[in-house]
């Protein structure tokens, strides 16, 4: 036993080996890797260089980003953090002739060095030479050029782009006259367009468009490879005249002569669905896996399973089907159903096969037929989880325990139930009042149909274009804090659809809730009070409103590429319970009616988030954030319900605050005993530098800037209004460093944040980073799982 270890405030970091303890102080460590860093060419060899820094000069700034360039370099220099070759660095703190250890382990997390080869320096000329061809510069000039320092070498690439090459005419010519109508009826639609600037992706993309709308029309042998693209830059400088040439197909005869024969048009045959079908069963042994299935014909179809009787519901994979027996082949159908089924959590794979079952010969152009085998892979039937976070805001420490459970066919329609159990704790400062702490409980159940509810919402076209879904959900929250204790209930439905693959909608037509608070303290009330609007946000209320929200994002699966985050939220409460009141009771219009003996609330609200992930290297990228928000009450509001308002501060907003300790604007809170600044606008703006270190490891360097303001006139509190002559003087503006413990299932996060403008503080002071007597160890920490944004 190593018996009990400390952690100090200096930053020991521990060494542990057989015979010893050695404590060694973490700047110490860090001076190390930092010279380490610094002294690159530790091991390089004689006569040899480091590759220091590709340079690339071009001529040509907005057309071609340089990073576009940068990719067909056959060469990339180590990479640096802020300026810093760290990994380099851990790979030269270690002795290159031990094998065993932390030596070793320091070259597998580390680097080596990028020796310079001029062999890959002339492979990289061309390379950028072929890249700039796909773009339309076939006449660019590329010197390339190395500048030696010492045991250094910068590679120099000097690029003069020179005119780009344009489309000139397009004309078809099409050897098959059975498909030659359905190609020129749809060239309005190509892609290769006169005047526009050649680029190589345009042809792959014409090809492809020739390709599927064939495939559309039933064709269903047709591939690209039978279209040529012949170019002509002969007749004028600069100008690219095409002809697409679309072949017709060759077969070959069984006295092996080679002929030209027209591309038959196909139409479905029987349909297989293998509902619960076994990869690894069907290749061990095929012949028994498929002897021991049953069929079942169903409503024109035939459902393919093994004797154990199935979960899933046949009209469930029909409603996601959009292949049907003796019509054309037609890709984008299969597309949907691929698409469809493999929307339904209950299924966790699907492949959909055709087979030609009619054996004419191969000039017979008469319509074939194909049979259509879709093979289900089913997912596991239920799930559990158990999520653990921990939290420190300010010194506070907290945690929450989530329990989760899912049943992905609960009527045997593919109907999701998700439910989930949380609670959460978190300690409050000594000098709180009560209890000393915050407490939350909770339960929320949830059922996603995967299709529309109700029939008016049930027309075919829309449903098979943007794969619908309905979810009903309900929930209780309790939590118990020392200054109040709270009840909300939340029971709503709505519908969620895919606009494209870019775009998603969510609508909520019906979203109640049921807000009470039984419990609150006396000096708690007092605070309060110091404003009529403030202490209204704490009432009872009751809310029955819509949402609507619209989401675009281009982010995909490659991590290589800048993406696009953008959500749209609009709200509104209130405005059907005011007109049913008005019409069947005796309520007075205005404030303070009641429905059900709780005052209802009447209010509309709307805010933009907006993300932008800009990719650098595979080791680094900045993220970009803007969020702006606003909700005004009206009618019977005379504010925002509590849960409605805007605050800022906490792990995922302007970090060097704690949650809900900021604003409103430069007002300054009688009392710092209770963190609960709320308000009805919200405006925050983030920059966040990500970048790995080693393994999991990876670290940030972020920026914050917001505040919350009230608009409402009606809220008194000092210094809360927003102006927007003078707004700019209540931002308030964090900064900080953040390590994230990447796990690929999920990501541990800690963030540091420092203070450097206050708005709370008077005007002429509020940089406090400038300020006598600033110390960092005025820090706010905060523990959470996953990125901020």
């Amino acid at each position: 036993m190593f018996g009990s270890i400390k952690f100090l405030t200096n930053l020991n970091i521990l060494i542990i080996n057989k015979n010893s303890l050695k404590r060694i102080p973490g700047l110490l460590i860090i001076s190390l890797l930092i010279f380490s860093a610094c002294k690159p060419t530790r091991y390089v060899p004689d006569n040899e260089y480091l590759l220091s820094k590709n340079k690339l000069v071009t001529s040509e700034k907005k057309k071609i980003e340089k990073k576009e360039l940068k990719v067909s370099l056959q060469q990339q220099p180590n990479n640096r953090i802020l300026g810093i070759r760290l990994q380099l660095g851990l790979y030269n703190l270690s002795d290159i002739e031990k094998d065993e250890g932390i030596h070793n382990w320091l070259r597998k997390v580390g680097e080596p060095p990028v020796i310079f080869r001029k062999p890959e320096s002339a492979r990289s000329v061309n390379q950028l030479k072929s890249y700039l061809d796909t773009k339309g510069y076939f006449d660019a000039d590329i010197h390339d050029t190395v500048i030696y320092s010492g045991k250094k070498a910068v590679a120099e690439y000097d690029i003069e782009m020179n005119r780009p090459y344009r489309i000139g005419k397009v004309k078809f010519m099409i050897d098959d006259e059975i498909i030659r109508p359905y190609v020129l009826r749809d060239s309005a639609k190509s892609e290769l367009v006169t005047g526009e600037l050649y680029e190589l992706v345009k042809v792959d993309n014409e090809r492809g468009r020739i390709e599927h709308l064939l495939k559309n029309e039933g064709f269903y042998w047709f591939r690209k490879d039978y279209i040529l693209f012949e170019a002509d830059s002969s007749k004028q400088k600069g100008i690219i005249d095409f002809t697409v040439h679309v072949r017709a197909k060759e077969v070959r005869l069984a006295n092996n002569q080679i002929v030209e024969v027209s591309f038959r048009k196909f139409r479905i045959g029987k349909i297989y669905f293998f509902i619960d079908y076994d990869p690894a069963e069907a290749l061990k042994d095929p012949n028994n896996y498929y002897r021991m299935l049953d069929t079942i014909p169903y409503k024109g179809f035939y459902f393919i399973q093994s004797g154990k009787k199935t979960n899933l519901h046949y009209d469930v994979i029909l409603e996601a089907n959009y292949i049907y027996t003796k019509d054309f082949y037609n890709q984008t159908n299969v597309e949907q159903t691929r698409m469809h089924l493999s929307g339904l959590t209950v299924i966790r794979h699907v492949d959909v096969l055709f087979t030609q079952v009619d054996n004419l010969h191969p000039a017979d152009t008469s319509t074939g037929t194909l049979d259509c085998s879709v093979q289900i892979v089913p997912n596991k039937l239920q799930s559990y989880s158990i999520e653990v976070e921990g939290t420190n805001s300010s010194g506070n420490l907290g945690a929450s325990l989530n329990l989760l459970y899912q049943h992905r066919n609960l009527f045997k329609r593919a109907e999701v139930l998700n439910l989930k159990l949380n609670t959460s704790y978190e300690a409050l400062p000594k000098e709180t009042k009560g209890f000393g702490s915050m407490q939350e409980y909770g339960a929320e159940a949830q059922i996603v149909f995967p299709r529309f509810l109700f029939p008016f919402l049930k027309k075919e076209d829309f449903v098979k274009k943007y794969n619908p879904k309905t979810n009903l959900f309900n929930a209780y929250n309790y939590q118990s804090r020392p200054e109040y204790e709270r009840t909300m209930f939340v029971s709503g439905f709505g519908y969620n659809w895919l606009g494209n693959k870019y775009v998603s909608h969510i609508v909520t037509p019906i979203d109640m809730n049921v807000i009470k608070l039984p419990y609150i303290d006396s000096s708690f009330i007092r605070h309060i009070d110091t404003t009529s609007y403030l202490a209204y946000s704490y009432k009872n209320t009751f809310i029955a409103g819509l949402s609507y929200s619209f989401i675009y994002t281009n982010r995909k699966m490659r991590k290589d590429r800048n993406y696009y985050y953008f959500r749209l939220n609009l709200s509104t409460a209130g405005n059907l319970v005011s007109l049913l009141d008005n019409t069947f009771s005796e309520s007075v219009p205005g404030t303070g009616n009641e429905v059900f003996g709780i005052e209802y609330s009447q209010f509309v609200k709307g805010d933009i988030d907006m993300i932008y992930n800009t990719y650098i290297n595979e080791a680094n990228s900045i993220v970009y954030r803007a969020f702006f928000g606003a909700g005004l009450p009206y009618g019977n509001s005379r504010a925002l319900p509590f849960e409605k308002q805007y605050y800022t501060g906490g792990a995922n907003d302007i970090r060097a605050w704690p949650v809900r300790s900021l604003g409103p604007g430069s007002h300054v809170p009688e009392s710092t005993t209770f963190y609960n600044q709320m308000a009805d606008m919200k405006i925050n703006f983030n920059l966040e530098y990500r970048f790995k270190i080693i393994w999991v490891l990876e670290g940030a360097l972020f920026i914050d800037a917001g505040n919350i303001w009230a608009i409402n006139k009606a809220d008194t509190r000092p210094g809360a209004r927003f102006q927007f002559g003078s707004f700019v003087s209540d931002m308030a503006v964090g900064s900080g460093v953040g390590t994230r413990f990447d796990f690929s299932f999920f990501l541990f996060r800690l963030d540091f944040g420092f203070k450097m403008r206050d708005p709370q503080i008077q005007e002429g002071s509020r940089w406090v980073v400038a300020n006598p007597g600033y110390n960092l160890s005025q820090m706010t920490f905060h523990l959470a799982i996953g990125y901020p944004f």
